[in-house]
């Protein structure tokens, strides 16, 4: 993943009878953001990407938490055993 973002905040007012405008506030993601997809994957698992900002929505820390158990129990119970879960976590990729 080359690039993505989180809307923070949306806000949509009337300017005038004809007019409007949009405000909205994004979460950049840090990237770029490697997924280890195969071709025969069906179903993955990449962690859960918590991210800490500061006042400005700038991204100051990112954490992948790993609870592929809890998931792969879930996972199991919707979908049945039939379908196999494989753990894949998110990896960022350094650049510079």
């Amino acid at each position: 993943m080359v690039k993505g973002s989180v809307t923070m905040a949306l806000v949509a007012r009337a300017v005038t009878a004809r007019q409007s405008v949009m405000d909205h506030t994004e979460l950049l993601f840090p990237g770029p953001i490697e997924f280890d997809i195969r071709p025969g994957d069906r179903a993955i698992y990449v962690g859960t990407l918590r991210l800490h900002r500061d006042e400005f929505h700038e991204v100051t820390r990112a954490e992948v938490h790993d609870h592929f158990s809890a998931a792969h129990a879930e996972f199991t119970r919707k979908f049945g055993a039939g379908l196999a879960l494989r753990k894949a976590l998110l990896n960022p990729i350094r650049t510079s």
